[in-house]
């Protein structure tokens, strides 16, 4: 009964582990920032979609966007800058 377990055990922080690499160069090296100045009628989705591959998934994008600036939420305003991450070309 405590072999299976451990067997059990072992196997579920195996699946934990690879599961975890699989998505750890999901993000391509930032190589540089650019600033964008917020205007009005601007949002995260805009501003993403003009600098953003068509390979990218815009969610990913957005929320790399946010942890830079550190953003609560999505909400933005006109005269507010934000550091927009540039990944290196592939």
């Amino acid at each position: 009964m405590k072999k299976n377990l451990v067997y059990i055990i072992i196997l579920f922080l195996t699946i934990s582990l690879l599961s975890g690499f699989s998505g750890f160069k999901k993000y391509k090296n930032i190589v540089e920032y650019e600033t964008v100045n917020v205007t009005q009628g601007d949002t995260l989705w805009n501003i993403a979609k003009e600098n953003i591959s068509e390979k990218e998934d815009i969610r990913d994008y957005i929320y790399m966007i946010r942890k830079v600036n550190n953003l609560e939420s999505v909400n933005i305003h006109p005269g507010d800058q934000l550091l927009i991450p540039v990944y290196e070309k592939e």
